[in-house]
Formats: C-alpha cells, structure tokens, sequence
C-alpha cells in the first residue's frame, strides 16, 4: 500500500477541503492530530471502551509471557489462574492509556468551542455516575473509578462535577479542592431530550427568490462605480493573486536515482536532459509497480531481477581470495537458503560472467587491494530543480534533493577509482554498441561522480562502467 501511495496509482482520494471553505469535516480522533478548528464536536463519548482484546482465554505479553487459564482436563472446569488476571490487567492498563490519549488529542483540537456529546438514559443517570467520586480529597481521580471507567464521558463527568460550574441538584456539593473549585474554566453542561430537540429545529424557507436576477444587476452596477477606487482596485489585485512560485509547491523536493533513470538517456556532458513533466505534481516515477515477491514463482524472472540478483552477488563475494566456480555457487545457495534468492533466479545468475569481471584489469585490482574497496555506497546530492523540471524557470534557485547508492570504488592516495555494475545484454563485437550504453550511463555516471567527490572530498580519477554479460569494462570520460 505505501509503494501504491507512492507512486499514486489506483487510490482514490477524498475531495480536499480548504480551511476557508464553509464546511463542516467529519474525521476520526486519530485523523485529526495536528489540526485546529474553531469549533469542534467530540461525538459519542458514552460508548464503551472495546475491551475485546482482554476477554480471551490467553494473552501474550512481550516482558511476562503468556496467561492463561488453566484447564482440568480430568473434571472438565477452567480455572483462572494469577499470571492471567496480571496479565489482563496490564493489558487493560495499555488499552485505558491509549483510551487516555486520543480523549486528550480530542479535546485540544477547539480554538474557540468545544462540544463534547454523549448519551444516557436519563439526566439522573448521568449525575449520578459521574458523581461516584464527587467527595474525593484529592485532585487526581482515584486509579480505581479511572480503571473501572467504561467510557470517556465518565472520565469526563467525574472531572467536571468537582468544579463549581458542575452544579447540579441530583448530587450535594461536592469536596472543595482548591485547585479544581477555584480553576478559571468555564463551562455549561446541559441535557436534551428528543422533544425538546425536535422544538429547536429550525425550519428554511426553500422556495426560489425571483427577485435574484434584478439584484444581481443591481450589483452590478454598484461594482462599475468602483472601478476607479484605489482601495477596490486593491482588493481585486490582492483576490485574483497568483503565487509566483505556484510550480515549486508541485514539484517533490526528493527524487531516488532509480526513479530518474531515463533522465540519463542521450544526456549532455555539461548536465542532464530536462524532461517535460504533464502532470499534476512534479515527480518522475516507474510506469509499472515491481512484481511481488509471492508471484516469483508463478512465472520467469524478468531480467531486472536477475540484475538484481547479480548486484547482491558481486556486493557479497569475498574480495580476499580470488573467486572460483565453486565459491560463487556457494554463495549463491547461501542467500537462496536465507530466502534473499528464489531457485528461478538463482539459476538465471550467470556464473562465469562474474568470474570473468574478475580477470580485468578494475576486477585484478579489487583483489589485490581488497582494504580500499567500499561498495553498496548510499549518498545524497542537492541539485538544482531546474535541471530535472522545465517548468521550473522561475524557480531556478530551488534544490531538488537527489537520493542512490553507488556500487562501490576504491580510494587510492591520488584520487578515487568509481565502478558500476550493468547487467544490459549488448553486442561485444559492436563498437557502435559500447558507444551507445556509454553514452546512455554516462550522465548517471557524472551524477555518481559529483556525489562522490562531494562526500570524500577527494577527486574521482577514473570511472568503471562494468558491463558483466560481456565481461567488459568501459572507461567513461566525464
């Protein structure tokens, strides 16, 4: 579901509302964290809190371990034994804090009023709850009515009652706690029934006003007199503004280098190719959500699989001897039995390709210096917004923040050596081939190398696109 968010494919989205919309949105408790609203209704307070979750035979708990009844099998009876009565204790302690916690979210939403709805069945029943701990000394309701409590209208109730604005004449005057009886809040507890409902119902005349054509040419007129106004002509400017910015408040300030691969086709040596975006966020991101993983088996890996199956090879073959047949099967029967590998992909792994990278002259001296190699390398790079998005000339000085991770280099004292793998099929033979997918990685290649030498400091001497199906090397020029 998150990759589905990401990529903002098949879900739908609610019609958004703005806060200077006449509306009224309903929304859970939870859904509501970080907002405000001027007024703000918190509905059925009186249902029950939902205690399911303790009312099991057993229950799990990650410090003490497992309650549960136990049961005689001889006589046929269940007895509750004392870790299950801990354990259901604790639990219901979890469920009432969390309970604790969304009232709190609740009631911290209103800037101007609050409304705080239950149901009883009768005021009397009402009072008489809350006022279960009218005469208490302390400030703190007693632990006991808070666990005892059913819903959140009794917490509530049996706070309020206390206060001198919770008088009532179902309950004597309760303790005077200085700190509850002398609190500036002020509020109105009132009960209403479904007649007295039923008579406050206002009733709206529906019918249409004939009279809607003649006064809107009647204003209109009165807005030509304006025309000329200084202060109309300045509240015309200031409603028909237009944010000079509008495209940087579309347009993602993270891109990963997976997501703007095709960027680096046919780049120029200086930058990258700017790609028009028709959409309504700028965002470059796969056309096609990856397979997943409990479909591998019903058919072929495809071949970015098998690319992906070979990277986690080479990142984890043993730099400090020389690589055999045997070694790199091995390995790969090691992540098949971890389940990182499926049987299908594992046999789809070319072997002796990855053996033959290793008899080039970048393989040679990744062996024999295996201390200076650093592989899987995350980096970040901030680049300018510009250059991925055309739309967004008038927001050059904006930065778009660029997220990968390099296979690997090696550092030497005079500069760093930067290589990475490509699993492409292309034709060895074909020198219009090799100068075609050099062409094609190399603005991928400048990416990596500017990251690179942002983060070491130090200057990229050589970069390595590997090409493992044909067991080549190319040296890409910046």
């Amino acid at each position: 579901i998150e990759k589905m968010q990401e990529k903002d494919k098949d879900l739908a989205e609610p019609t958004a509302i703005s806060a200077s919309e006449d509306a009224v949105r309903v929304m859970t408790i939870h859904g509501s964290k970080g907002l405000e609203f001027p007024v703000v209704f918190v509905l059925d307070l009186t249902k029950r809190f939902n205690l399911q979750d303790i009312q099991k035979s057993y229950l799990f708990n990650e410090d003490y371990g497992v309650g549960t009844s136990f049961k005689d099998l001889e006589r046929r009876i269940s007895y509750t034994t004392l870790p299950e009565v801990a354990l259901k204790i604790e639990k219901k302690k979890k469920l009432l804090s969390e309970e604790m916690r969304k009232l709190y979210v609740a009631v911290t939403r209103a800037e101007e009023k609050l409304f705080l709805v239950g149901s009883y069945k009768n005021e009397e029943s009402a009072w008489l709850e809350w006022g279960q701990t009218a005469h208490y000394s302390e400030a703190i309701l007693p632990s006991s009515e808070r666990f005892n409590a059913s819903s959140l209208m009794k917490w509530i109730g049996m706070s309020l009652v206390r206060h001198p604005d919770g008088k009532n004449d179902y309950l004597e005057t309760p303790a005077k706690i200085g700190s509850i009886w002398q609190h500036p809040a002020r509020f109105k507890i009132s009960f209403h029934n479904e007649s007295s409902i039923r008579e406050n119902i206002q009733t709206i005349d529906l019918d249409e006003d004939s009279t809607w054509l003649e006064n809107l040419e009647v204003q209109a007129k009165n807005n030509d007199k304006h025309q000329n106004d200084e202060a109309f002509q300045l509240a015309v400017k200031r409603m028909e503004y237009e944010y000079t910015h509008e495209s940087a408040t579309r347009t993602t300030s993270y891109q990963s280098v997976s997501e703007i691969k095709r960027l680096f086709e046919e780049p120029e040596n200086a930058r990258m190719v700017k790609i028009d975006v028709n959409k309504p966020r700028n965002r470059f991101v796969s056309e096609k959500l990856s397979r997943p993983k409990f479909m591998s088996d019903e058919s072929e890996p495809s071949a970015a699989e098998i690319g992906t199956a070979t990277h986690l090879i080479m990142q984890n073959i043993d730099l400090t001897q020389i690589p055999t047949k045997e070694s790199v099967k091995d390995l790969i029967a090691t992540f098949v039995a971890k389940g990182l590998l499926t049987d299908k992909v594992a046999t789809k792994i070319q072997v002796d390709a990855i053996l033959a990278f290793f008899t080039t002259e970048l393989g040679e001296l990744m062996l024999k210096k295996p201390k200076l190699v650093t592989r899987e390398a995350p980096f970040s790079l901030l680049m300018d917004a510009e250059k991925i998005f055309t739309d967004m000339h008038e927001d050059a000085s904006d930065k778009l923040l660029i997220h990968g991770i390099i296979d690997g280099f090696l550092e030497e004292e005079d500069g760093l050596i930067l290589y990475d793998f490509k699993t492409d099929y292309v034709d060895k033979n074909s020198t219009i081939a090799l100068e075609k997918i050099s062409k094609n990685y190399r603005g991928q290649m400048n990416l990596y190398r500017e990251a690179l030498e942002n983060i070491s400091g130090k200057p990229v001497k050589a970069a390595y696109l590997c090409l493992l199906s044909i067991g080549k090397t190319l040296l890409i020029e910046k």
